[in-house]
Order: structure tokens, then C-alpha cells, then sequence
């Protein structure tokens, strides 16, 4: 589970769970489809990565593990978005927001907000993100207040830039990246210099934009994270394209 290989990960996942039907263990064959579909999703085989993860959902209710369940309706519930099943997608992710605990709530309503973001429909996601704010800001934990301040402030930025409106979703992602650095979280840390970046090309500063796009690449490097890695490339290429300074641009692209 902690190696970059996900196609290694998939397979070993798809030999693990005819043993765990075999031994008759069905907590083990849970975790072992969950961490299948996980691994699917993270590989873009959303449509693929249905199947294991709704048989985890069901295993796990079964045997009455309601956190386990609930991690699993987060992951199926992104699956289902992209795949297109806005509505299958919303009722999970509302299932994890209704939940008890701190953790399940805020997660699940930043999720709804990103829900109706993807939607177009920007109000109703802000509505849901400042929701999910309020219940973040009443944790105990300051850490994992901190990471959730990060979260709700990145969702918020994408509904931002999705109105074209780059000046406030700078802020936020200024926002985003102080909360991200100080929780330690390498996935927004990544994630508020790519935003960063994106919103300081539209606003014309180019040459401050391709500095964070260079940080944000590199950091992505490190962590494994090729996605983020190729788009914040392909974003710095713009900006230095903008900026006239095709040499360095060309490359790049």
C-alpha cells in the first residue's frame, strides 16, 4: 500500500481476495476490496473501481464497522462523481456528513460542496464548504483543525476559479497554503502552490507564477504525485509562455 506501483497494488489485491473468500474472513476480504478500489480510483479506472468498493460497503455494514464504512462511502462517492452519478455520489457523501463523529461530518460536507462546485453550482457549494467550516472549527485538535482549514480554503479557491474571480481565489490559496504548511499536509501543500500559481498566470504576475509552479512540481516529485507533478509543468510552461520566455517555456510543454 505504500509504493507508487499501483498496477503491482491491483493485482496483488486481486490475488488477495479469493484467499480472504477462501479463509472465510470477511473483515479481511473488506479491507482488501476497499484498498482495491482505492487503488483503481487513484489509477483513473473510476467506472472500474465501482464494483470492490460497493462490495466493501456492504461487508463492511455488515460486520457493523461504521468508520470503515463511512471511508469507503468517501471513496465510492468520488468514484460516482466521476463516473457521472451526481445523485448516487451526493447520497453517499451525505451519509458520511450526517455521521456522528468530527472527522466523518466535516469530510462529508466538503465533499458536497465539491459535489455542486463540479455541478456549476457555485452558491449551493459555498454554502455546504461554509457548513463544513463551521464543523471543522469545532474540533479539538488544533492540527487537525488546521488541515481542515486547508481543505474547506482549497475547495473554496476551485469555486472561485471557476467564476473566473482570480483575485479572491488568490487570497484563499495563500489561505489554503499557510494552513497546509503549518499541519504539515503534503497533499494541499502541493495542491495551494499549483492554485497559487494558476491564479497568479491570469492575474499577469507570470514570473512570480512560475516560481511557485517550479516549487509545486518539485514537491509533487517527492511525493510521488504525477498527476499534480504534469500539471503544474504544463502550468509553468504557460506562465513563462506569457511571459515571453519561450526558451524555458518549450521545453516544458
Amino acid at each position: 500500500q505504500s509504493g507508487p506501483d499501483l498496477k503491482a497494488h491491483i493485482a496483488a489485491c486481486q490475488r488477495m481476495i479469493p484467499l480472504t473468500q477462501q479463509l472465510g474472513d470477511r473483515a479481511a476480504e473488506a479491507e482488501a476490496l476497499l484498498s482495491l478500489g482505492n487503488a483503481q480510483f487513484r489509477l483513473g479506472q473510476q467506472s472500474e473501481a465501482l464494483a470492490p468498493l460497493g462490495q466493501s460497503l456492504g461487508l463492511f455494514e455488515e460486520q457493523g464497522q461504521t468508520d470503515r464504512a463511512l471511508a469507503c462511502r468517501q471513496t465510492l462517492g468520488a468514484a460516482l462523481t466521476a463516473a457521472g452519478q451526481v445523485e448516487a455520489a451526493r447520497a453517499q457523501f451525505r451519509q458520511v456528513a450526517e455521521a456522528t463523529d468530527w472527522n466523518s461530518r466535516w469530510k462529508g460536507l466538503l465533499s458536497l460542496g465539491a459535489l455542486e462546485e463540479w455541478c456549476g453550482d457555485y452558491r449551493a457549494a459555498l454554502d455546504r464548504l461554509d457548513e463544513a467550516e463551521s464543523v471543522v472549527e469545532s474540533g479539538a485538535d488544533a492540527r487537525l483543525v488546521r488541515l481542515g482549514r486547508a481543505y474547506v480554503a482549497a475547495n473554496r479557491v476551485n469555486v472561485f476559479l471557476g467564476c473566473g474571480d482570480y483575485q479572491n481565489a488568490l487570497a484563499l490559496a495563500r489561505q489554503s497554503f499557510a494552513e497546509a504548511e503549518a499541519s504539515g499536509n503534503a497533499d494541499q501543500y502541493v495542491e495551494s502552490q499549483l492554485n497559487l500559481g494558476v491564479c497568479l498566470t491570469a492575474l499577469g504576475a507570470w514570473t512570480e507564477a512560475a516560481d511557485w509552479l517550479r516549487r509545486a512540481e518539485e514537491v509533487a516529485r517527492l511525493t510521488d504525485d504525477e498527476e499534480r507533478e504534469l500539471a503544474a509543468r504544463a502550468c509553468r510552461a504557460e506562465s513563462l509562455a506569457e511571459a515571453g520566455r519561450y526558451d524555458e517555456a518549450k521545453p516544458l510543454a
